[in-house]
């Protein structure tokens, strides 16, 4: 499928509502090349695209906010509170926290007499 406008289109409406990199994934097109074909159909007289849905988790890479598209003009749903830097320690941690139950010294694999 060749990256056009009139794809994209015909991609969000039988598909359904999915970020820029899901996109380009499943026309096989630049990331780059699908966000400016994007930022423009946004910005016309008539938009032909608009801000389904927010989300953080795509599959790839970092948790950025990212936008989820749909098709048609209907209104833009509103963007999320940033996060909090409690709420991101506390994810830090809890993604760098040693997992319950693990030997945290040589002595507890010792044979038990």
């Amino acid at each position: 499928m060749t990256l056009s406008r009139a794809a994209i289109r015909e991609a969000l409406a039988s598909v359904g509502p999915m970020t820029a990199s899901e996109l380009a994934r499943l026309l096989g097109a630049n990331f780059k090349n699908v966000c400016a074909q994007l930022h423009h159909m946004r910005n016309t007289v008539t938009p032909q695209i608009h801000i389904a849905a927010w989300t953080r988790e795509d599959g790839i890479g970092k948790t950025y906010l990212r936008a989820v598209y749909g098709a048609g003009d209907m209104p833009e749903a509103r963007k999320p509170r940033r996060i909090g830097r409690n709420e991101c320690m506390r994810r830090s941690r809890a993604r760098r926290a040693l997992p319950k139950g693990l030997a945290t010294s040589v002595f507890t694999w010792r044979p038990q007499a």
